[in-house]
């Protein structure tokens, strides 16, 4: 038996080589990276067919004016939606001090004198574990996501931006503004596409920050005394809402001219109501949205979360009372026992346009007298062209029966 302490060592099994940090960073950049150029492939396979038929009837220069339309629309959305969503996430984060190493155990309430201590839990105490690289990353990511879905729907909208552009004037005025119906066809619909997409960037913005400031107990108001960043938090809320509101007065004023294609009369286009009740209420709307605005800017100065409820509610029960109540109430008990004599001058309105619209004032009417010689001879003669004689046509009658039965009273 060999004692010699100089034996030599037993051999052990090779240890397997780590790979560098690098090889697995480009490793997982593989399938996002396969994923982009099958889409840049299709993209740009589909851009070649188009340049290639619209060059061959001479429409090149069509082409690339639509080209850079639609890119430098998408574009502008991208930035725009990444840039909203990930600020607010941002400072939503700071507010929370997701993103700070060491939180403070209290905070000053300064206009009170008193102190608040700060309830929220440490990041490194919730269930979830969330780094502060981990919540710059999701970040990130979210609101790449939201950009991209952003930005493809406002791709989509090219048209309507080419429309208010290049689109011109008809000559003829509406009746109820007195504004050029070129307006409605062409400028307002890129008003309203504006109008809709900010308020939706602006949804999105609150439903996500709201869950940053849930998920980390802020959006809580004890006795009225607000922490300060209890109140960063309310503040960045009432920020957010206060775009929201604005943008909603926007509507608001985008909303008269849609009074055009009402449909609360006898009649497709603004009647009695729509001209004399909708139109104060949509200004009433206006003007209860500056007010919020003015309220919502004073509670980021002064932030209190439940004067968010409470003007919430005042505002929801004004737009139901005069948008959806007051109107409805008025046609019924007003302008519907005395139609004949409030609608009158929109009908002749209505009865003007539609033969504008069809330039049937170009229509040349001639009058066929009947004939009193007609004797069975002639009819035989012409026996195909009065078996043919439809008296009831089923495809019209229907409507033919509703538009009567609708103007009755007239």
């Amino acid at each position: 038996m060999d004692t010699s302490p100089y034996r030599p060592a037993a051999r052990q099994s090779p240890t397997p080589a780590v790979s560098h940090p690098r090889v697995q960073f480009v490793l997982q950049l593989l399938v996002p990276a396969a994923i982009l150029l099958l889409i840049t492939v299709g993209m740009v396979t589909g851009y070649l067919q188009k340049w290639l038929w619209m060059g061959q009837l001479q429409f090149t220069g069509i082409f690339w004016t639509l080209f850079w339309v639609q890119w430098i629309m998408f574009a502008a959305a991208f930035a725009f939606v990444f840039a909203f969503t990930w600020g607010n996430l941002r400072l939503a984060l700071r507010n929370s001090h997701a993103l700070a190493d060491d939180q403070p155990p209290v905070q000053q309430a300064a206009k009170t004198g008193r102190v608040d201590f700060l309830r929220q839990e440490p990041v490194h105490q919730i269930d979830v574990d969330l780094s502060p690289r981990l919540l710059r990353a999701s970040i990130v990511i979210f609101s790449l996501i939201i950009a991209w879905f952003g930005a493809e729907a406002f791709f989509s909208q090219w048209d309507t931006f080419l429309r208010f552009r290049y689109g011109g004037d008809f000559g003829v005025n509406d009746p109820l503004f007195g504004i050029d119906v070129g307006f409605y066809v062409f400028q307002l619909p890129f008003y309203q596409m504006l109008q809709t997409a900010l308020m939706l960037v602006t949804v999105t913005a609150i439903l996500a920050v709201g869950c940053v400031y849930g998920y980390f107990r802020l959006l809580r108001d004890d006795r009225g005394l607000v922490g300060l960043s209890n109140g960063n938090a309310t503040a960045h809320v009432s920020g957010l809402l206060l775009v929201l509101l604005a943008n909603w007065a926007f509507g608001f004023c985008l909303d008269h001219y849609e009074l055009v294609y009402s449909t609360m009369g006898v009649v497709y286009g603004a009647g009695f109501t729509a001209d004399h009740v909708m139109r104060i209420a949509q200004w009433v709307m206006v003007a209860v949205s500056v007010i919020g605005c003015g309220l919502l800017a004073l509670n980021i100065v002064r932030p209190r979360l439940q004067a968010l409820a409470v003007g919430a509610g005042i505002y929801l029960a004004v737009y139901v009372a005069a948008i959806a109540v007051i109107p409805a109430l008025f046609q019924k008990f007003v302008v519907q026992p005395s139609e004949l004599a409030l609608e009158t001058p929109y009908l002749n309105h209505y009865i003007d346009f539609t033969r504008r619209a069809y330039d049937l004032s170009a229509i040349q009417e001639t009058a066929y007298p009947a004939l009193t010689d007609l004797t069975p001879a002639v009819l035989a003669r012409n026996q195909d062209t009065v078996e043919n004689i439809r008296l009831w046509d089923a495809r019209p009658l229907l409507q033919m029966y509703q538009q009567t039965q609708a103007i009755r009273l007239y």
